[in-house]
């Protein structure tokens, strides 16, 4: 499938709107967002928010989608950097949390990656419901889809490291998510060999 090319001024528009007053709950630049991201866009998600991140450098909910546009695209320095940053103003935003752990993986800091994961699958969804950022908001509503993926992580990251037991235990928690009815965006399929070629 050929790559969307995202509309920049489009985006433009409806940041400029809002400037001055933007109001995170506002459907139209959300939306945008999503549609974005929908297409692997994520350009235009940087453009757009940090243009935003000027006139409020400290808004959690725009330092959390600049950061996950930038381990999208591989740069993850940058990642690290704005989730730091929205890290700094709502710690304990599970949604930020859990893209910790993934750019934490992606730098090799592998422990660090599975204390986090660990400690969301046990605080679980529900308690996500109570976050008071508009992330957690947005986390508890895919969230026990988030939680299987944990447990996708753990198992792909305890495979990477040898930790063959703990591999095959996470995905085997992963799978029983999913014979739940958890969704998922992950691929089992490279899971299982992921686990078979490190000797699992």
């Amino acid at each position: 499938m050929a790559r969307l090319k995202y509309n920049k001024k489009r985006l433009l528009q409806i940041l400029m709107a809002g400037r001055g007053e933007v109001k995170l709950e506002d459907n139209a630049l959300r939306e945008m967002v999503r549609c974005y991201e929908s297409c692997a866009c994520w350009d235009g998600i940087i453009d757009g928010l940090e243009f935003l991140l000027e006139d409020d450098p400290h808004d959690h909910w725009i330092l959390v989608q600049v950061a996950h546009a930038y381990y999208e695209k591989e740069c993850n320095e940058k990642a690290l950097k704005y989730i730091t940053a929205a890290m700094r103003v709502q710690y304990e935003c599970a949604a930020a949390q859990w893209l910790l752990a993934a750019i934490l993986r992606m730098r090799g800091q592998h422990a660090d990656a599975l204390e986090i994961w660990e400690t969301l699958i046990t605080n679980g969804a529900s308690q996500m419901a109570q976050g008071k950022c508009i992330c957690c908001r947005e986390y508890y509503s895919w969230g026990t889809r988030k939680i299987a993926d944990a447990k996708y992580m753990l198992s792909l990251t305890n495979s990477d490291l040898g930790y063959m037991s703990q591999a095959r235990y996470w995905r085997d928690a992963y799978r029983l998510d999913l014979e739940e009815g958890a969704e998922s965006m992950m691929d089992g399929s490279f899971l299982d060999r992921e686990i078979e070629r490190n000797g699992g």
